[in-house]
């Protein structure tokens, strides 16, 4: 985008809440819904609850502002850490696991009794992808024919506001010009005390020249200082405060003429809803408020406050500084550290190992030769190796991630200096599902104990006890939502005053993160940013659904090879540190981010698409003066799919092969440490980080004979059987790399080695 002086507009902003009576919104209650947003009959039971308000709001906010949204369309989506499809499947995930471990050590007539209790499977083979919170930004994204950026964040209460500063990243990066930001308020238990509620607000980047008849302007957006409310803002103007309201707050307010709106109770029953409530009415109010910040009552310092206005703050645009990785650790597979994660990637094994079937339920849900439905038949995984797992495999990610702090280069901050930290991953931990579960497990449990007493299974009772300690011990877990390994990462560096949330992006998720840090730090909102990405897929939660939709290799992943039939899990956990390239700290300087490309463009929920992939990396050449021709090794997606590698191959002879001369050379860490999903963005990262260190580009472990439908060898491309260094000299050296997931999410991020020369 070229306009040099621009306003931020808040083109329109509404609010659906359930009934009056029951709670309950409207749409969920017509099935028509399901057909007129295309979501065929095999979705209708898999995906989550919300998505079909959200779809209807959405599409009436885009419908009403179409003339005006003619270019690049982001989706920001503020989801709930446990949706209602994330519990069900969870829940029907763990009590078949439970219920068939027990009834191998029971005799056949107890057998024929707790089949009884054996979970119905209500949803698809899509139950993995549908109950995704990316999956609801992904698919408003494709029914309402935007093609920028479709992710989904979470802060907890704070989550509306986290999610406009992300937006408002975007738009004065230039490289979003218009986006969405949805927010539901889910409940378990629906009433007219607690009702279901969406929200969606959109904003728009203007000319400074055309932005007339709009609701209001975005000022500013910054976390909160002590007194509760951004230090740039005239505390003249007239406030509206979301509520409780402090005392501390009070008297400041009072005294300097402001004006406390709290929250009503009507709108306080909307929940995260709510912060959008107070904004319209501010909207619908009369004029004599010219000014409306949006701040937590009792603000946590990590907060988001907003400012909005009446009149139009211009901006100018401003030349968009570089951004430099700092420093980097990683646990990946049995690869604690970098040097190790360095050796693993130019070994002939990386991390794959056998699955320990009996460690899973004693074995009792893996069907070697082709899963049924919450069942697996993957042998192999690139596994982490922790102090312990949960009796579905389920890792303690907390204490990964405090394993990766504590080994993580030493960095001294400045203490004045302003930063986000933002965490790529599920959003609900696993053992946080199940303590909204406990109610349902503990009747199970007590319905299972009843029939094994009666019948003497003393082994069976033992087993049993074992279940009982994993549900009393989730209850005291220590496993909070996503977005807290984010506020982990800020206390551990003595930066609680700091940016906090998680993204969700599928399996672009920690690119998806990465480029809201560059946008953050672009737009100098902050100064510094950790991204980290934490996933550790081999549970028996994600084996079952993803095998389910037979996304799995029935052996082990064979990128570009005749072989190919999957991706095998891979477990891991990374961190980086980012900041100016110009900062004025002393820190090191690993690798230059060059660009981010992102585009949602897809024609189905789970193929991925060839002219999607092609906007993404297009998309990133337009943000910088490099071309195709300079890019000498690009670290692929790569998952061992044949239509994975297929499209990506495809799209990357569209944008690479016509300009480059010498041949193009492929990595493929999933090769060595399997499908990390949320954190594969940030492997190969620091993969590529690592090969500009070491001048080398590490060979990919190929499995057979290569696919000739890819014509690799006529396109120019190099699949690195063996390892190669690099042709260019220091300081010459680019790099890009893939990053797609589910829902059309595709992402392309260029890298180049540091030279002192590029401040």
């Amino acid at each position: 985008m070229s306009k040099q002086k621009y306003v931020i507009s808040l083109l329109d902003a509404a609010i659906q809440r359930g009934d009056a009576e029951t709670g309950m919104l409207a749409v969920l209650t017509d099935l028509k819904q399901y057909a007129k947003y295309g979501i065929p009959p095999i979705y209708r039971n898999a995906i989550n609850r919300m998505q079909l308000p959200l779809l209807e709001l959405a599409s009436e906010l885009v419908t009403r502002n179409k003339e005006q949204l003619t270019g690049r369309t982001d989706v920001i989506l503020c989801a709930h850490p446990g949706t209602e499809q994330q519990l069900q499947n969870h829940y029907r995930v763990t009590t078949n696991a439970m219920i068939r471990e027990i009834m191998a050590v029971t005799s056949p007539s107890t057998q024929a009794q707790l089949a009884a209790f054996l979970p119905a499977h209500s949803g698809s083979s899509h139950d993995k992808v549908g109950e995704m919170a990316t999956t609801m930004a992904t698919r408003i994204a494709q029914s309402c024919q935007l093609q920028g950026r479709a992710f989904a964040i979470n802060s907890g209460d704070n989550s509306f506001a986290q999610a406009i500063s992300i937006a408002n990243d975007g738009l004065k990066s230039g490289k979003s010009d218009a986006v969405l930001v949805l927010i539901a308020n889910e409940v378990l238990t629906v009433s007219k005390d607690t009702p279901l509620a969406v929200g969606a607000v959109l904003l728009q980047r203007s000319d400074e020249n055309h932005h007339q008849d709009k609701k209001a302007y975005l000022h500013a957006t910054q976390t909160v200082s002590e007194q509760g409310w951004p230090a740039s803002v005239d505390l003249a103007a007239q406030w509206y405060m979301t509520s409780p309201v402090n005392t501390s707050q009070c008297e400041p307010i009072a005294s300097s003429g402001l004006i406390a709106q709290p929250v009503a109770e009507d709108e306080q029953v909307l929940g995260c809803v709510a912060p959008l409530a107070v904004l319209l009415k501010w909207l619908d109010s009369d004029l004599s408020s010219p000014t409306m910040v949006l701040s937590p009552g009792q603000p946590n310092e990590a907060d988001i406050a907003l400012v909005f206005g009446r009149e139009p703050l211009v901006f100018s645009q401003a030349v968009a500084p570089k951004v430099v990785i700092n420093a980097q650790q990683v646990w990946f597979a049995g690869c604690q550290g970098v040097e190790a994660y360095w050796q693993g990637l130019n070994d002939d094994q990386g991390g794959m190992v056998n699955i320990v079937h009996e460690a899973l339920a004693s074995s009792q849900v893996h069907v070697a030769q082709g899963a049924t439905f919450d069942s697996y038949y993957s042998n192999k995984a690139a596994l982490l190796q922790p102090a312990s797992r949960d009796k579905m495999g389920h890792v303690a990610v907390a204490s990964v991630m405090q394993t990766v702090l504590e080994s993580f280069p030493t960095v001294a901050l400045p203490t004045n200096a302003k930063g986000m930290v933002i965490t790529a991953g599920n959003l609900a931990p696993y053992a946080q599902r199940r303590v909204a579960l406990l109610p349902m497990f503990t009747t199970l449990t007590q319905q299972i104990e009843e029939v094994l007493q009666a019948n003497q299974e003393v082994s069976a009772q033992q087993l049993l006890q074992q279940w009982l300690q994993q549900f009393a011990g989730d209850a005291h877990t220590k496993e909070q939502p996503t977005w807290m390994l984010s506020k982990q990462i800020a206390n551990f560096f003595s930066k609680p005053d700091w940016q906090q949330l998680a993204l969700e992006a599928a399996c672009a998720g920690s690119i998806a993160a990465i480029d809201c840090a560059v946008n953050a730090i672009t737009s100098g909102r902050v100064d510094f940013a950790f991204v980290a990405a934490a996933e550790m897929p081999v549970n028996l939660h994600d084996l079952c659904l993803c095998s389910s939709q037979q996304m799995l290799s029935h052996s082990v992943i064979a990128t570009f090879t005749e072989q190919a039939d999957g991706f095998t899990p891979g477990e891991g956990c990374a961190l980086i540190l980012l900041s100016r390239v110009d900062a004025t700290v002393h820190l090191p300087k690993l690798a230059v981010i060059e660009a981010i490309g992102s585009s949602t463009y897809s024609k189905s929920m789970i193929a991925p698409n060839s002219d999607g992939q092609v906007n993404a990396m297009r998309h990133a050449f337009t943000q910088t003066s490099l071309l195709p021709s300079d890019i000498e090794f690009v670290e692929t997606h790569g998952t061992g799919t044949p239509i994975g590698d297929l499209v990506e191959t495809q799209a990357l002879s569209t944008v690479y092969q016509a300009s480059n001369e010498r041949p193009l050379n492929l990595g493929a860490l999933k090769t060595q440490f399997g499908h990390t999903f949320a954190a594969a963005g940030l492997a190969s990262v620091c993969k590529v980080a690592l090969c500009f260190e070491h001048q080398w580009q590490p060979h990919n472990l190929i499995r057979g004979v290569l696919r000739d439908q890819l014509q690799l060898p006529e396109l120019n491309f190099n699949p690195l059987c063996q390892g190669k260094p690099f042709l260019s000299p220091r300081g010459q050296r680019h790099a890009a790399v893939n990053g797609f997931g589910t829902g059309g999410v595709n992402y392309h991020l260029i890298i180049s080695d540091y030279c002192g020369s590029q401040v």
